[in-house]
Formats: structure tokens, sequence, C-alpha cells
């Protein structure tokens, strides 16, 4: 069996998966201007762990999510704002893990044809 790298597999759509996903990710209504302030991003995060009923242990966990989140912001108003894909990204419910981190949960490995 071969093991795909999924590095970057939660920012990477298909075509398939682009098709069923694009009215679900442009329904969110994701402004991919750019520019939020610390505040409006942690009033996202704050809202987004309501939208997702996610709740953390601790303090230093939340932080951490936190990071996440932002991160992959960034990774996604980055991607909208170049204009050369087909679809575009939004926040979802997987938003505060790492790349590694949704790749170990939900990547696993693919068998050869």
């Amino acid at each position: 069996m071969a093991a795909i790298r999924l590095k970057s597999l939660p920012l990477r759509l298909t075509n398939f998966m682009t098709k069923q996903l694009r009215p679900i990710i442009q329904s969110k209504g994701f402004n991919s201007s750019g520019g939020h302030t610390t505040d409006e991003v942690k009033a996202m995060f704050e809202a987004w762990m309501v939208e997702h009923k996610r709740v953390y242990n601790t303090l230093a966990e939340k932080e951490k999510r936190f990071q996440n989140f932002k991160d992959n912001l960034k990774d996604i108003e980055k991607h909208n704002s170049t204009g050369n894909s087909t679809y575009r990204l939004g926040l979802t419910k997987f938003s505060d893990m790492t790349h590694e981190e949704f790749g170990r949960i939900y990547g696993g490995r693919i068998a050869d044809p």
C-alpha cells in the first residue's frame, strides 16, 4: 500500500467534492477581503465555536485551537484572493485543526488499485 501525503487536504478539494460542497461553502458568505483585526478574528472564532458546538477543556487548548483557526483563515483568504481557482474555500467544522491532525484522524491510507 502506498501512503499519500495529506498536508494540505483540509484546504484542497477535488472536483467532485467542489461540486458537492460549493453551495455549502458559498452559503457561509465568507469574505476573503482579509485585513481582519484580532478582535474580529476572535469574534469569528467564538461564533464558529457556537456554530460547531466546540468546547475546550482548558484555556491552553482553546488558545491552541484559536491559533489553528487563525492559520487556516489566513490560508483560506490567501487561496480565495488569488482568483486562480475554480473553487473557493471557507470555514468548516475542521477549521480548528492543523493539516497534520486532520490527516492523522481522517486521512488514513489509500490502497493501491
